[in-house]
């Protein structure tokens, strides 16, 4: 019993681990990439497309490469995925050092690092309930949010040194130490859990099997559409994500243009909404339980909406501005790390690749739509219309949560 829970701790806090390096090294590399993309072309154009091609690439291996994680063994994906971005990311240092003046290169390489990068997220996501129990996949999300969270706040920073003391292109080489780290760790942690190896090895051939993953996420997302109670989950989860993703967007215009804040104020308040996220997720651990999946999920509506009225309350006031920050990212946190429990607990482990792909698929197609509608939308009606908009859409999606089927069947998983 004593070995056991050894091993039980030993894996949670590998695998919490694991998620922080991979998130410093995906902090390092955004911006290595941004600013190389600006340096180069002198202009904002040329970075906001640095984004748009990682994103694509993102959703591209979302459809298309999901249906694999369910038909081959997660562990040697995991670790080929990670040996494939070490590869490319030695590569960039190589190619980007001798033709620094073209920006293609940059999109070319921000493509395959972000589809790589990607495909790694999806294998993590999968292996979570292969390797702990439904009791404590809360409590491990809890845990990801904190770290996560903490990790997101870190690596600008560190990435800032070593561009600082390295230049631009060199500086892709910490982002190749920490993939080396969660490597290391990938291996250990498939040495520890080897029965998660042998729970998804089919019996069909290769041949087979390599065919069934192509089409896997495509067929699930039918399935996904044609379930009723997945339809009113899908509908909730892609409204919240397009609301999130907007004002993502729509921050830094909101703090300078509306409030007035100076530059100094805006990276001030950025760090507070920061510790919002840090904070949901010490939330999140402290009373993670699989019985409280949906009314968290309720819950984090309500505090999502409250953030928002908070930030919008008192024009000019930085006080009221972090305040609002900070609540929306403590509900945002909540809400996306208990939807994560609430698919990982409802989908069987079998098919979790492939459901999770068209979820994530059809989610970031709607937030990607939402963040190319906003910044126009957000010029031609005002601050007021558009933040309305999205407080509505947060609120239709907290009533489709709490009518849906999906919930109800959570109450009794």
């Amino acid at each position: 019993m004593h070995t056991s829970f050894n091993s039980t701790t030993r894996s949670v806090w590998s695998f919490v681990a694991l998620g922080v390096l991979l998130i410093l090294s995906e902090a390092i590399y955004d911006l290595v990439f941004a600013n190389l993309a600006y340096s180069i072309s002198g202009t904002t154009l040329a970075v906001t497309t640095t984004y748009a091609i990682g994103y694509s690439a993102e959703i591209l291996v979302t459809l298309l490469g999901a249906g694999f994680i369910d038909r081959f063994n997660k562990w040697k994906l995991f670790i080929a995925t990670q040996l494939a971005n070490i590869a490319v990311f030695a590569l960039a240092v190589f190619v980007l050092r001798i033709y620094d003046r073209s920006v293609e290169w940059v999109w070319f390489f921000a493509f395959f690092v972000d589809l790589i990068h990607q495909y790694s997220r999806l294998l993590m996501f999968a292996l979570i309930p292969f390797l702990f129990t439904a009791d404590n996949i809360p409590r491990i999300n809890g845990l990801l949010a904190t770290f996560n969270g903490i990790a997101r706040t870190l690596g600008p920073v560190i990435g800032a040194l070593v561009i600082f003391n390295f230049g631009l292109s060199i500086s892709l080489l910490a982002s190749i130490a920490f993939m080396l780290a969660a490597l290391a760790l990938t291996i250990s942690l498939s040495a520890l859990n080897e029965k998660t190896s042998t729970l998804d090895i089919c019996s069909t051939s290769f041949a087979q099997r390599f065919q069934e993953s192509v089409t896997g996420a495509s067929r699930a997302t039918v399935d996904l559409l044609r379930a009723p109670r997945w339809r009113y989950f899908l509908a909730s989860y892609a409204t919240c994500l397009l609301v999130v993703s907007v004002l993502a967007l729509l921050w830094v215009p909101l703090l300078r243009g509306f409030h007035g804040f100076s530059e100094a104020q805006t990276g001030y308040l950025f760090s507070v909404g920061a510790a919002g996220a840090i904070a949901g997720g010490l939330a999140l651990r402290a009373s993670g339980q699989a019985s409280r999946v949906p009314g968290t999920i309720l819950l984090s509506h309500l505090i999502m909406i409250s953030g928002v009225c908070i930030t919008l309350c008192l024009r000019g006031n930085i006080w009221f501005a972090g305040t609002g920050m900070f609540v929306f990212q403590f509900g945002t946190t909540l809400y996306f790390r208990t939807t994560a429990s609430a698919i990982q607990l409802t989908v069987p482990k079998e098919i979790i690749g492939s459901w999770y792909g068209s979820i994530d698929f059809i989610s970031r197609f709607a937030g990607l739509v939402g963040t190319l509608l906003a910044g126009w939308a957000y010029d031609k009606l005002g601050t007021y219309a558009i933040y309305s908009i999205l407080l509505l859409l947060l609120a239709l999606s907290s009533f489709n949560w709490r009518g849906s089927r999906q919930a109800r069947w959570l109450v009794n998983t």
